[in-house]
C-alpha cells in the first residue's frame, strides 16, 4: 500500500478549522525564499503552513465506530475500539515521516538514522526520546509516551470525542545550547524561534502515543552540532463534547424517507458565497418532523438540497427547524450532525432565520471521513452521507483541551544534533505540461531535495492569464523513485506561489517520509523526468 499521506485530501475549510487549534504554530504564512541558484524569483506569498499544521488539517483523528442503531463502544471493549476506528479513518500516521515507505509493488524504503532511544519513567508515563532529523536551522525530534499500567490515553465516550492529532504536552521548554525558546517572545526585527509538537501515530495501541516536537530557529544557518533540552509535563488531550437530545430515529435519512425533499427553487439569497452564515435560505414548507424528545414541540418545516456554485456546483443539504420558544431556538444554535462512523460532529453553516426558524447545513466534502479520499473532488451530498448522521448538541463552555496527565510527571531530554543530510541542489530547464489542468506549462528551473522536502521553482504559462494553477498535490505530486526501487509520490502540497505579472513560479512538498537524497534515483513529474541521479 502506498503511504497515507497520498490518501489525505482535506479542503481548505478543515484545515483552517484546524488551524483555529494550532495556537502554538506561528509560521502559517511566508513567501517562498529567494537563493542565488534558483532562476525563478518567486515574488508572491505563499500560503505555507509547516508540517504541524498541515497534518493536523489533514489528519485530526477520528474515534467513534458505529454498527446498526448504537454506537460501537456501548458493546465492544475499548481496546477493541481503538483499534477498529483507527484503521478505519485515522490519519495521523501520515505525519510520521519517520516509519518510512512501502510502494505497491513491495519496495520499501525506511531512513532509520540518529537514533537516540533515551528513556525516562515517572508516576504514570514512560517516555523515549527515539530518534531526531535536522534539515538546515529545523530539527523534527520524535517521542513515544506510553502509560504505565497500560489502560488508554485517552478517554472515549460516546458524547466525548478526542481528536487525536491534538494531543501534546501542555507544559514544553526547549532550549538550544542553553537558550531557551519562548513562543510567546516576538522580535519583528527577526523571523522568530518556535517549537510545535503533533501526534503522528496511528493509535493502534491505545496505550501509546508518538509526539513528534518540531524545533525552528531561523536565526542560525543550521542546528547541526547544537544541544537541544527539553522539559515536559502535563500530556493533554482535546475532545469534542455533544450531548444527548433524544433523537428519534435511527439517522438523517430516515427522518425523511416519506418526504419529498425541496430543490433549488425552494431557496433564495446568494448561493456562491459560503463563507458566512446567511448566504443562501431555505423557504419554509409543509413537513412537521418531530425529531427529538427533549424538545417535543419543535418540528422539522422543510430539508432538501441545493447545488452551491462556490462549491464547483456540489450538492449541500439543509434543513429548517421551527422552535417551540425563544430558549429552545437559542440552545438550538449548538445542534450539529454527528458522523455515526467517525463520530465527529460538524454543521457547515447553523443560522437563525429572520423568521425565527433555525438553518443548519451539511457538506460530504467538509466531513472528514469523505474529505479525506475524494481527491480535492467536490462531493455531492446525498441519502447516503445522510444515513450515517445523527442530531446532538455541542456542549455549552466545554473545555477545548483536558490534561490527562498531570504535570508531575515531568521529562527531561538532551539531544546533541551531530547528523545533518545534505542536500540535492540542481539547476536545470525543463518543460513540463500540465496532465490535469490542460492549458498549463511549467519551466522548471531548479530542485532542491532535502531529508524532508521537495522545493521546485521555476516559470509557470497559461493559456488564461488570470487562472495560473497546477495540480500539485497529492497523488499528482511528483514521483520519486529510490535507488532501491521504492517509488512514492511527494505528498501533500506545503506551499506554492505564482507571479501572474512575470510567470514566477515555486512550489514545495513535506516528504511522506524521511530521506537520504543520496538514495534518490529520479523525480518524475506529469510523465517528465526532472531529476535523475548520476
Amino acid at each position: 500500500m502506498l503511504e497515507e499521506l497520498n490518501q489525505i485530501h482535506a479542503s481548505e475549510e478543515l484545515i483552517q478549522e484546524t488551524l483555529q487549534y494550532c495556537k502554538d504554530n506561528k509560521s502559517s504564512g511566508r513567501t517562498i525564499n529567494n537563493t542565488e541558484t534558483n532562476s525563478a524569483r518567486v515574488k508572491g506569498i505563499t500560503r505555507k503552513i509547516n508540517r504541524w499544521a498541515v497534518a493536523a488539517a489533514a489528519c485530526a483523528g477520528i474515534v467513534v465506530m458505529s454498527s446498526g442503531v448504537a454506537f460501537a463502544y456501548n458493546q465492544v471493549t475499548g481496546e477493541s475500539i481503538f483499534k477498529a476506528i483507527y484503521k478505519v479513518i485515522n490519519t495521523a500516521s501520515s505525519a510520521n515521516t519517520s516509519k518510512g515507505v512501502t510502494d505497491d509493488n513491495g519496495n520499501s524504503y525506511v531512513y532509520d538514522k540518529n537514533v537516540v532511544d533515551n528513556t525516562k519513567i515517572n508516576k504514570n508515563l514512560t517516555v523515549t526520546m527515539d530518534s531526531y532529523v535536522v534539515n538546515g536551522n529545523k530539527a523534527e525530534i520524535k517521542f513515544t509516551v506510553k502509560t504505565n499500567d497500560g489502560s488508554p490515553l485517552n478517554e472515549v465516550t460516546e458524547n466525548k470525542i478526542p481528536i487525536m492529532a491534538r494531543d501534546k504536552f501542555q507544559d514544553i521548554k526547549v532550549s538550544i545550547d542553553g537558550d531557551t525558546i519562548n513562543n510567546s517572545t516576538m522580535d519583528f526585527k527577526k523571523e522568530p524561534r518556535s517549537v510545535d509538537q503533533m501526534r503522528v501515530d496511528d493509535a493502534n495501541d491505545p496505550s501509546t502515543a508518538t509526539i513528534m516536537v518540531y524545533v525552528s530557529d531561523p536565526q542560525k544557518e543550521t542546528l547541526r552540532g547544537s544541544t537541544l533540552s527539553f522539559e515536559m509535563g502535563s500530556y493533554s488531550s482535546t475532545y469534542y463534547n455533544l450531548e444527548s437530545i433524544g433523537f428519534k430515529y435511527d439517522n438523517v435519512a430516515e427522518m425523511f424517507a416519506s418526504e419529498t425533499l425541496a430543490d433549488d427553487s425552494q431557496f433564495t439569497g446568494d448561493n456562491q458565497y459560503m463563507y458566512v452564515d446567511t448566504d443562501v435560505e431555505l423557504t419554509p414548507g409543509n413537513m412537521h418532523i418531530v425529531f427529538s424528545s427533549k424538545y417535543p414541540d419543535t418540528y422539522i418545516d422543510n430539508a432538501g438540497y441545493t447545488t452551491r456554485e462556490s462549491r464547483d456546483r456540489s450538492k449541500t443539504f439543509v434543513m429548517t427547524i421551527v422552535p417551540e420558544n425563544d430558549a429552545v431556538s437559542q440552545e438550538l444554535l449548538s445542534l450539529c450532525f454527528q458522523n455515526k462512523t467517525s463520530g465527529f460532529p460538524m454543521a457547515l453553516h447553523i443560522n437563525k432565520l429572520s423568521d425565527g426558524r433555525i438553518q443548519i447545513e451539511y457538506a460530504a466534502d467538509s466531513d472528514r471521513l469523505y474529505s479525506k479520499v475524494n481527491d480535492g473532488i467536490n462531493t455531492d451530498t446525498n441519502e447516503t452521507h445522510l444515513a450515517n448522521l445523527i442530531l446532538k448538541k455541542s456542549v455549552a463552555n466545554a473545555p477545548e483541551s483536558e490534561t490527562v496527565y498531570s504535570s508531575n510527571d515531568k521529562f527531561s531530554f538532551t539531544c546533541k544534533l551531530d547528523n545533518e543530510e545534505d542536500t540535492i541542489l540542481t539547476e536545470t530547464d525543463i518543460k513540463i505540461r500540465d496532465t490535469v489542468y490542460t492549458g498549463t506549462t511549467v519551466n522548471i528551473k531548479s530542485v532542491e531535495l532535502t531529508v524532508t522536502e521537495l522545493k521546485l521553482n521555476g516559470l509557470i504559462f497559461t493559456d488564461d492569464t488570470n487562472d495560473k494553477r497546477l495540480s500539485v498535490s497529492n497523488n499528482n505530486s511528483p514521483l520519486i523513485t529510490m535507488k532501491n526501487g521504492t517509488s512514492f509520490h511527494a505528498g501533500s502540497k506545503c506551499g506554492s506561489a505564482s507571479n501572474m505579472y512575470n510567470d514566477d513560479w515555486g512550489a514545495e512538498w513535506l516528504l511522506p517520509t524521511y530521506i537520504t537524497p543520496s538514495d534518490v534515483q529520479s523525480i518524475t513529474w506529469h510523465g517528465v523526468t526532472i531529476y535523475e541521479a548520476e
